[in-house]
Formats: structure tokens, C-alpha cells, sequence
């Protein structure tokens, strides 16, 4: 433990051989601890090694990483300046703080939600650290899907990242793994101190199985840990619950890994709007904490041989308090504006990125109107949307802010004598600009006016030279005008997301965007409803998705419903389309035939019918191939023409001709003939008439009655002779086609497959099946009637492969496959679609709604307000006990003669302590020690936590009256007093200190008579203007905690809450026993955690009886049986077989 002094001065001070800060509140107090040259000055500038210390920071926030190391070089870098300045080589001097993220050892192999829910990397994480039973499930509640912000609060989650990167075996210097082989001191000798925030996720969560893994690789471990205020989020406080929960579990079995437990509360310290008073506080108190006494130790560890603390009141509150000498007004006021300005720029970058973030969601994710007003105001255009406005209490809060800025800007009486360009710039320039715009809008309304200022005086702003240019060579002055300007451009942001939430539809959206900009309210309770608002649209999908698994199983089974259909069609009008194609291909050759054979006969009949005598008739019929045309209508089922009839009709009237020539030119053969032979000639004449097909051959003379001395005519029957034929074979073509058409028309009509359709509407998902078979065919008749028109081949078979092709390979599909597709599946296509479209909509709204989740839950937590409003300078204090101040943990005063401290370096070379010439400041040092810091201690619930300060039985009708003793005598109470200027002793005797004895041991706040009951320390250490006293009561047990067990708002009750609304996944906020490996958590299989089921009422006289009459073991078993409660679960994953 370090115990030099690099001022020469001859104390007994130490410092934590090693101070490891988890979490955000960790890594925050630790890097405050190394800011302060004065601690490491002490470090590095002592007179031997054991000086110096090692610092750890651990966080899982990646976000801030690059933050977090740039601030780790800092400190390292100005370690080396500190100890050159004192003479020493900085590659010698092991004094360091080290940065370390868990995740950077882990690849997303163990972190990501798979890996930390797989059954293979799980084992391999459980396997190194022996862990039995796996906690972790895949929900919100429980995991989140990145680390920017940390885990948010997940404790379990934390625990599990802790496992996960020791399990990476990570290959870097410093690391969860081998964080002992960094430690600083002597194995057997050394120290640690942890500082954490119980309420945090990745502190809170991780520090427990870190201490069980140091406890055997230092000599002491101590907690420091800050517990929320009441006001604080449930998810903070219920953490805290948890962890002090499972403490005081470990000190009841004797387990407890600490040897102190020292909680500082940071209530107090909440509503304030520089938290470094705090911070000075926390680090008074580490230093305090260590730099007591042995015997002071050992009073706040309920393990030690000491009377007290028992092993039930393991807890010890620490009071920090600092009176701050003031050196000065104008330093005061250059450190208000500074510290004005780091809080400010805290809260701002937080406030920006929060409202940044939310606009860029506005305008690139939920998009819309609002997204092109957004886009128009940015680019500071009018908008003529009414209801894109500020409300009036809007418009005057922003109004209100600004004012704010101006107010303290212009206040010369307090600042005006800061010597800073940007301030003095300001203060010209901006009630300037206010001034102006009020006067140009001096015919409006005072609300108009208000709308107008928040809105058109940031827009200036954007007119200005860069801060970098303006204040080139002026560090200080371009921070403060950065500042300035942020202000202003933060109330135009925070405007027009105001007045964008007044055209927003979506409920959801509205109230998440609400909460989240509204510092007072808890966002997360905002991001659970988008959650939820996303489950509810996941559940959607997830039905539509299963619905459209129906819909496949059905169209799978309709494809072969519809294939049967289709196949049975095409056997049905095979045969036809067969005879269609045929139909179509022979009747052009068909009726080229019938003409060529037209032809040819009424040529023979002209030839005949024109002869001047038989000797002009050629000899010979006609030449005219009936065969071949014969079998082309017998093919395509149509009667042959009777060739030889034609041919012996056309043989026969050359014959009649012969016969009526010689009839009548009897000069030739005939002149010869006599009557009977005449007779015998006109009578071969009917004959052959008689022969002749008169459907055919039309001739005239006919012979009949004897008239045979006409001329002599033959002609064809008809014109178009044969027409008949070629009718017949169109009106043959129309009705196949028709018979075709018909058959296609009933086979897509009908529809013979609900009962396939019912088994599949019994799974659907929801109420709305509301298809209906067959589906639409569209034009399908009569494009196939169409198609049918023009075939344009010679094969049925090519015809109906063309009606029926799928559409696979390069061709279309087929008529009749899409009309036999439509009519079967056309109503899943639909449907599918419509379902599609659901899905398709609903994702977006769900990515919306979760994009809008992301930005809530990273930003929500680090934007809590808009930080202070102006910088605060006390106006000079009344130093007496009755001057208030603002910060709890830090009083500043000025001396009588402030002129004469300005010459000094510290307080100690002031002499305000021993010179006699100052005794009226040590007099009034005593006042504040006295009156003020001890009443605070004593009185102040909210700073010493205790829900009462004495407790004690009474006799209630006379009942309990065996008690051995009436009242609870396990608190001790120590104080520590710190400064430059206080002597080093263990029992110091100055009078102020005899004094606040006194004042102790008169209160009713009760503890053990003697030295074991009450201790004080003097160190002759501290900041240079400060004077602290540090108070620690110990033996404290948890149902005396203020925080825990009060009614509204206390720990238990949001411990309660979360109970109630997370259900099972509480365990999130637990840490020890999850994993098993605690045996008195759980049976072999299961995890579990522990937690108060109930609290001691200290009203009560039978549980006071017990608490007080009780011995200690008494005591522990009545809390374990009685008190604390065990909740176990199996594991989330089957560890059983990982050996």
C-alpha cells in the first residue's frame, strides 16, 4: 500500500494498491481518482515504489470506447509529465490506469444473441468457468442486439459477457482472464478497491464474479459502490435491490468476497447540474476508506473477530463532505463557466445525438410529410402546414431556455469581469439578435413572437464563421462559443421535432418520440411499446408467413388436381383436335382438288355441249385422280365423291350427244335409218339421259314426249358443283372446334377439389380465407377458340404440346396451362400476393417501429435533462452553520481575508489551522465541521440511508420483557478527516474533533459505547484548499436501508415491479447463483437467484425482539429461513453433458 509523500510531509496516508472502476459509474469515479494531480502526485512522486498504484477501467459500452481510451491516454500521459516533473523516468514508474473492454476479447461468436443462446459456444463458456446452468434466453428482455450502449441495465447479460471473454482466451496485455498479472503489489501484500454503481448493468453485473476471482490473488478487497436515489429508473433501482440482495446472501453463508462494503449514495447528487462535486466526494472517500486503521477496517467487516458488524449488516454508508476554500471571485467565476461548459457540452452532445438521431429517423425511416417538413425547416424554408406548430406552453418553455442563455450571458454583476472573447461577443451579439427579431415582429401576438424567436434566432447561427477560425489560438474561448452556439442549435432541433410530433398518425411513434425528449420520463417504458407495437406486427407475419405455408401445401396439392384436370381434357379432345389439325392441313389441298376436278368436268361438258359433231368429242374421259382426293375425305371423315358415277355421267352424255346427232342429221348414217329405227335411236337416247347423274349433268333435249330436235346442251347440274363438300368440311372444322372449346370451357368452370381446399382452410391461420374456385380465367375461351382458328401446324400432338407447355425452358406457357393454372391456383397467386404485400408492408412498419426503438433505448439513458441553465456562483457565503449551499458533498467559503490566502499554495501553508492570527477561520472551519457535516451525518436520511437511527424494542403489555437488551447496538461510526492541514493521528485531539464526538454520542443516532463503537482519524492529506470529514457508519443490515424498504419508491418496490412485468427474464437482474454454481442456490440442472421475499419491520415489537434478543446465528438463520427468498429455473441451455 503506497504510504509516501512527494511533499516531504510525514503522514500515514495509503492508497489502493489497485482501484478498478466497472461500468460506467466505475470507470467515471476512477478516471475522476486519476484526474487529480494532488492523488497522483502522491503516487508518483512518493519516496519509494510502494507508492504507486495500478488502475483498471471496465466498461461494455462501445460507443463511448474511443472516448474511454482517448481518456486513458490522457491520464497515462499526464502520470509521465508528474513524474518527470519530480525527476523520475516514466518507463520505471508502474503508477497507470488500463483500459478494458470485454468485448474486444470476445468475437461475435460468444456475444452476439446466437452465441450467447447456442449450445455450442455456450459449453465452451461454461466449461472454463465451470459454469453448470445457462441463464440467458433469446428475448429483449434479456439480450440486446449491439453494445453501444452498454447492456442497458442487464446485469445477467453483463455476467454472461464477463464468462464469454474469458472463455475468448484473449491475447492482449489486459484482459478479464489475466487481469491478476496486472495487478500492482506484492502477491502477499497488496490491495483493491472496486468502484461500481449497483444500480448499472455492466458494472453491477460483472463485479461479483470479478471479486471471487481476485479474492485469492490479494490480501484485501474492498466495495465501493454508489446506489441510485429514489428517483432513479425501476431498471436502476431494482438492479441495486438484486445486488445488495445477493451481498448479503454471501455475508450471511460466510461468503462474502469484500472485506468492506462501503455504499455511497448518489440521490443527493442527482438533481445536481455539475455531478463533480459528487465525484470529489466518492474519491475523498476511497482514499478515507483506505488510509484508516486497521482496527477501523475490521469495524466495517462483518467477517472480522470484532463485536461488530454482524454477519446480517454487512453494509456500511459512507457521508463524504468537503469544505472548499474559495481563493478567489474571479477563479470561482472562470471555474463556474467551466464547469457550466463540461456539463453543458455533457448534456448536449447526449441532447443532440438524441434529437439528431430522431431526425434522421423522421426523415429517411418513417419518411412521409413529415419527413418533407423536416427536410424543409432544416433548410430553413416556410412550411404552410398549420399543424406543423409549437403549442404555446412549447413555444414559451424553448422561449424560457433561451432566455436562459441570454440572462446569464449579460450578467456582468457575476461575470463580467471573466476575460473571455466568446462571452463578450455574445453578450453584444445575441440580445442583439432577440432585440431585432421582436421588433420585426412587433405586430404579432407575444405567442406568434415566442415561435418565431426559437426557430429564426438559431437559424443566425448557421450564418456564422466557424468557432475554429474565429478563436484559432483561443482554446477556452472556442469551447464555451461551441457551446453557445449548440445551445442554440439544440432548442431549433428540439423545436421542430415538437412540431413534427403534430403530424405524426402512428400513436406508438408519437409517445416513444415524446417520452424520449422528455427528460422526466422514462423512455424505456416508450421503447417497450414500439417493442410490443413490433412483436404484435412480428406475431402478424408470422401468421401470414404460416398462412402462406398453408398456401404452398395447397398449391402443391392443386398442381395436381389441376395436372389431372388438365390431362383428362387433353384426352378428351385428343381425338378431335387430331381430326381439327387434319381438318385444317387437307381442306386448301381438298378444295384445290374439288376445283381442278370442277374444271375439268365442265370443260368435258363444254367440249361436248359445243361440238359440231361427235368427231369433235376427244375420245377419252377425264383424267382426274379420285383416288387420291377420295382418300384425303375419307381421312378426315368426309364422303368420297363417286368418281365413277362422274365419269360414266360424262361417258354417257358423249354417247347421248352421239345418238341425238344422228337423230338429227339423218343425211349421214341416219338418212338410212328407217322409222323403227329411229324409234330404237331416241329410245337409246332417254336411256342414256336415263344414265346420266342429273346431279350432275344437266341436258337438254331430255327426250321426254318425243322431243329430241332441240339443240343438243350439256352443262354441270350446279354451279359450285362441288361446294357441298368444302361446306361440309368447313362446317366439319366448326364443329370439332366447337366440341374443342366446349370441353376446355366445363373443364377450367368447374372446380372438384373443395374438399382438398377445407382440410387446408382448417389451418389457416386467421379469419380471413376468402378464396373462391375456380379462379378467373380472363379471356382463356376464346383465345384457345382463337388459337383453334389458326392452327398452323400438322401435329395434334405439337398443338397440344403447345396448349399445355409449362413455360419452362425459353417458350411462354400454354393457353390451357395458364387458363388450368388460373382456374386452380389462381386464387393461391392472389392470395399469396395479398399476403406478400401484408408482409411486405408490415416489415417496413415493424423496421420503422424498431429503427425508432434503436435510437430510444441508445440515446434514452444518456440524455436526462438539458443540464444546467446558467453557471453557478454562490454569491459570497455567510460563514456561519446556517449557510445553505447547493452541492451536499462540497461547501465552498471565502476567509474573512481572501487577499491573503491568494499568496498561498495550499491550505495548509495558509495556517488557517495552527496560526493563531487565523483562528477565527479554524473557528469557523469547526462551525461548519459541527453544525453543518455531523448534523448532515447524523440527520440526513438521503445521505446516511438509514430508515432509523435508533432502534429499539419497548414493552408493549408487558410482553418481551426477557429480552436481554432493548436495543441494537451493531452500527459503528467512524469519521475521517482529511486536509493538508490536519495533523496525522488515529485519535486526534483537537477540540473541533472532541466537539463532533460529542455531537455523535448525544444524537439518537445510536451505537456501541467505547472505542468499538465509535472511532476518528486525522490525515494529513487532501486537495489543496479542501478540508473533508468523512463519515462512515457501518453495520448496517438491509431492512434499515432507507432506499430498500421505502414504501412508494424504494428499492424493493421497483425490485417488485420488474418482478411483475418481466416475469421469468428477472433473472436478468440477478447475478449470483444463475450459473449453478452456487450448491445452496438450486439442485444440480438449474440456476437460480436470491432476493428479499420480505423485510423486518422494525415497527414491529416481535420482529424487533428477534432482531435485538437474538444472537448472530439466531439472526442469520431466521433471515435465510424466513426472510430470503430462492427462485430456481432450469437451464435455458443443457449443460449436463459438458465435462
Amino acid at each position: 500500500m503506497s504510504t509516501g509523500d512527494p511533499r516531504g510531509q510525514d503522514d500515514e496516508l495509503t492508497l489502493p494498491d489497485n482501484i478498478i472502476g466497472i461500468g460506467n459509474a466505475g470507470k467515471t469515479a476512477v478516471t475522476h481518482y486519476l484526474s487529480q494531480d494532488w492523488i497522483v502526485e502522491r503516487a508518483v512522486g512518493g519516496l519509494n515504489d510502494e507508492d504507486e498504484f495500478r488502475a483498471f477501467i471496465i466498461d461494455t459500452a462501445t460507443d463511448e470506447q474511443s472516448t474511454d481510451e482517448r481518456e486513458v491516454e490522457r491520464i497515462n500521459k499526464n502520470v509521465e509529465q508528474v513524474a518527470e516533473s519530480f525527476g523520475k523516468n516514466p518507463d520505471l514508474i508502474d503508477t497507470g490506469i488500463d483500459y478494458i473492454n470485454p468485448l474486444d476479447d470476445a468475437s461475435d461468436r460468444f456475444i452476439s444473441r446466437t452465441g450467447l443462446t447456442s449450445k455450442a459456444t455456450v459449453e465452451t463458456i461454461a466449461r472454463n468457468d465451470s459454469i453448470t446452468a445457462w441463464w440467458l434466453e433469446n428475448n429483449s428482455d434479456m439480450l440486446t442486439d449491439g453494445y453501444g450502449q452498454g447492456v442497458l441495465r442487464r446485469r445477467g447479460l453483463s455476467k454472461a459477457l464477463y464468462h464469454a471473454s474469458r472463455a475468448a482466451k484473449s491475447g492482449s496485455d489486459v484482459n478479464l482472464n489475466d487481469i491478476s498479472r496486472n495487478l500492482s503489489g506484492s502477491s502477499n501484500d497488496r490491495t483493491a478497491t472496486m468502484v461500481v454503481g449497483l444500480g448499472g448493468g455492466t458494472g453491477s453485473g460483472t463485479y461479483l464474479d470479478l471479486a471471487k476471482h481476485l479474492t485469492d490473488e490479494v490480501t484485501e478487497l474492498n466495495l465501493v459502490a454508489s446506489i441510485p436515489g429514489l428517483e432513479e429508473k425501476n431498471r436502476r433501482t431494482a438492479n441495486c435491490f438484486a445486488a445488495l440482495s445477493e451481498l448479503e446472501y454471501l455475508a450471511l453463508n460466510g461468503n462474502n468476497p469484500f472485506t468492506n462494503i462501503v455504499l455511497v449514495p448518489f440521490g443527493p447528487a442527482k438533481q445536481l447540474s455539475n455531478k463533480e462535486t459528487f465525484l470529489d466526494a466518492l474519491v475523498q472517500a476511497i482514499i478515507a476508506r483506505e488510509s484508516t486503521t486497521n482496527d477501523f477496517t475490521e469495524f466495517l467487516n462483518e467477517a472480522s473477530a470484532q463485536p461488530i458488524p454482524k454477519k446480517f449488516a454487512p453494509f456500511t454508508v459512507a457521508i463524504p463532505q468537503i469544505l472548499r476554500y474559495d481563493v478567489g471571485d474571479i477563479r470561482e467565476q472562470e471555474e463556474a463557466i467551466e464547469e457550466y461548459r463540461k456539463s453543458k457540452r455533457e448534456t448536449l452532445d447526449a441532447e443532440i445525438s438524441l434529437y439528431e438521431a430522431i431526425h434522421d429517423y423522421f426523415t429517411e425511416e418513417l419518411g412521409g410529410e413529415v419527413g418533407d417538413l423536416l427536410t424543409e425547416v432544416q433548410r430553413n424554408n416556410t412550411v404552410g402546414n398549420e399543424q406543423f406548430a409549437l403549442s404555446g406552453s412549447e413555444a414559451s418553455s424553448l422561449r424560457n431556455r433561451l432566455e436562459d442563455l441570454r440572462s446569464w450571458i449579460e450578467d456582468e454583476d457575476r461575470f463580467g469581469s471573466v476575460n473571455n472573447d466568446a462571452l463578450v461577443t455574445w453578450r453584444k451579439q445575441l440580445g442583439q439578435w432577440i432585440d431585432k427579431e421582436q421588433e420585426q415582429n412587433s405586430d404579432r401576438s407575444q405567442e406568434e413572437i415566442k415561435k418565431q424567436l426559437v426557430t429564426r434566432i438559431p437559424e443566425r447561427v448557421e450564418s456564422l464563421r466557424p468557432v475554429a477560425d474565429v478563436y484559432a489560438s483561443e482554446p477556452s474561448e472556442r469551447k464555451l462559443a461551441s457551446v453557445i452556439r449548440d445551445e442554440l442549435r439544440t432548442i431549433k432541433l428540439r423545436a421542430n421535432l415538437l412540431r413534427a410530433l403534430k403530424v405524426i398518425d402512428e400513436q406508438e411513434v408519437r409517445e416513444a418520440v415524446d417520452s424520449a425528449i422528455d427528460p422526466d420520463a422514462d423512455g424505456y417504458i416508450g421503447s417497450r411499446q414500439l417493442e410490443d407495437r413490433v412483436n404484435s406486427l412480428n406475431r402478424e407475419i408470422d401468421t401470414h408467413e404460416s398462412n402462406l405455408e398453408v398456401l404452398d401445401d395447397l398449391e402443391g396439392e392443386l398442381e395436381d388436381v389441376r395436372d389431372h384436370v388438365m390431362e383428362s381434357w387433353h384426352d378428351s379432345v385428343a381425338d378431335d383436335l387430331a381430326l381439327l389439325v387434319k381438318l385444317d392441313t387437307n381442306a386448301d389441298n381438298v378444295r384445290e382438288r374439288l376445283q381442278g376436278l370442277n374444271g375439268e368436268f365442265e370443260d368435258q361438258l363444254r367440249t361436248i355441249s359445243q361440238a359440231s359433231s361427235p368427231d369433235n368429242v376427244p375420245a377419252g374421259g377425264l383424267s382426274f385422280n379420285f383416288d387420291r382426293l377420295n382418300e384425303q375425305l375419307r381421312d378426315i371423315g368426309v364422303d368420297p365423291i363417286d368418281g365413277q358415277q362422274i365419269t360414266d355421267s360424262i361417258e354417257q352424255t358423249k354417247r347421248a350427244y352421239e345418238v341425238w346427232h344422228e337423230i338429227n342429221n339423218g343425211g349421214g348414217l341416219l338418212g338410212k335409218i328407217g322409222f323403227g329405227d329411229k324409234q330404237e335411236k331416241e329410245n337409246e337416247y332417254v336411256a342414256y339421259v336415263d344414265a346420266i347423274d342429273d346431279s350432275y349433268v344437266e341436258i337438254t333435249p331430255t327426250g321426254e314426249r318425243g322431243d329430241f330436235e332441240q339443240d343438243f346442251s350439256c352443262a354441270p347440274a350446279a354451279e359450285g358443283l362441288f361446294e357441298e363438300v368444302v361446306s361440309e368440311i368447313e362446317e366439319k372444322r366448326q364443329r370439332v372446334r366447337r366440341r374443342i372449346v366446349q370441353e376446355f370451357k366445363s373443364a377450367i368452370s368447374e372446380f372438384e377439389a373443395m374438399d382438398v381446399v377445407e382440410d387446408h382452410r382448417a389451418r389457416w391461420g386467421d379469419d380471413d380465407f376468402d378464396l373462391s374456385w375456380p379462379g378467373d380465367t380472363g379471356d382463356a375461351v376464346p383465345t384457345l377458340r382463337d388459337r383453334l382458328e389458326n392452327l398452323d401446324t400438322e401435329s395434334a400432338d405439337a398443338v397440344l404440346e403447345d396448349l399445355m407447355a409449362d413455360g419452362t425452358g425459353y417458350g411462354d406457357p400454354g393457353i390451357a396451362y395458364v387458363a388450368f393454372t388460373d382456374a386452380h391456383l389462381g386464387p393461391i397467386e392472389a392470395k399469396r400476393s395479398e399476403l406478400n404485400d401484408r408482409i411486405e408492408t408490415k416489415r417496413q412498419r415493424a423496421q420503422v417501429y424498431d429503427s425508432l426503438r434503436d435510437v430510444v433505448v441508445q440515446y434514452d439513458d444518456a440524455f436526462d435533462g438539458t443540464g444546467p441553465a446558467r453557471p453557478e456562483v454562490d454569491d459570497a457565503q455567510r460563514l456561519d452553520a446556517t449557510s445553505d449551499t447547493d452541492s451536499p458533498y462540497v461547501t465552498k467559503v471565502e476567509a474573512d481575508d481572501q487577499l491573503s490566502l491568494l499568496q498561498y499554495e495550499d491550505i495548509a501553508d495558509s495556517g488557517v489551522w495552527t496560526d493563531r492570527s487565523m483562528e477565527n477561520e479554524k473557528y469557523k472551519i469547526g462551525r461548519f465541521f459541527e453544525k453543518r457535516f455531523a448534523e448532515n451525518a447524523i440527520t440526513d436520511t438521503n445521505m446516511n440511508c438509514l430508515a432509523n437511527r435508533l432502534i429499539e424494542t419497548k414493552n408493549v403489555g408487558g410482553e418481551y420483557t426477557d429480552a436481554t437488551s432493548t436495543r441494537y447496538d451493531g452500527h459503528y461510526v467512524g469519521n475521517i478527516y482529511m486536509s493538508r492541514a490536519f495533523p496525522d493521528q488515529e485519535d486526534p485531539g483537537d477540540d473541533i474533533f472532541q466537539s463532533i464526538q460529542d455531537v455523535f454520542r448525544d444524537s439518537n443516532l445510536h451505537f456501541r459505547d467505547g472505542g468499538d463503537g465509535y472511532t476518528h482519524e486525522s490525515k494529513a492529506y487532501g486537495a489543496p484548499w479542501d478540508l473533508s470529514m468523512i463519515t462512515f457508519i457501518g453495520g448496517i443490515f438491509l431492512d434499515n436501508l432507507y432506499p430498500v424498504i421505502q414504501p412508494s419508491d424504494g428499492y424493493l418496490s421497483s425490485y417488485d415491479s420488474q418482478r411483475a412485468e418481466l416475469a421469468e427474464s428477472v433473472r436478468i437482474r440477478h447475478v449470483h447463483g444463475v450459473d449453478g454454481r452456487d450448491e445452496s442456490v438450486g439442485s444440480p440442472g438449474e440456476g437460480g437467484y436470491v432476493y428479499r421475499d420480505s423485510m423486518l419491520d422494525l415497527e414491529d415489537p416481535e420482529d424487533l425482539y428477534r432482531l435485538i434478543d437474538g444472537n448472530e446465528e439466531e439472526i442469520v438463520e431466521m433471515l435465510i429461513d424466513e426472510y430470503v427468498g430462492q427462485t430456481t429455473f432450469p437451464s435455458s441451455i443443457d449443460l449436463s453433458s459438458d465435462k
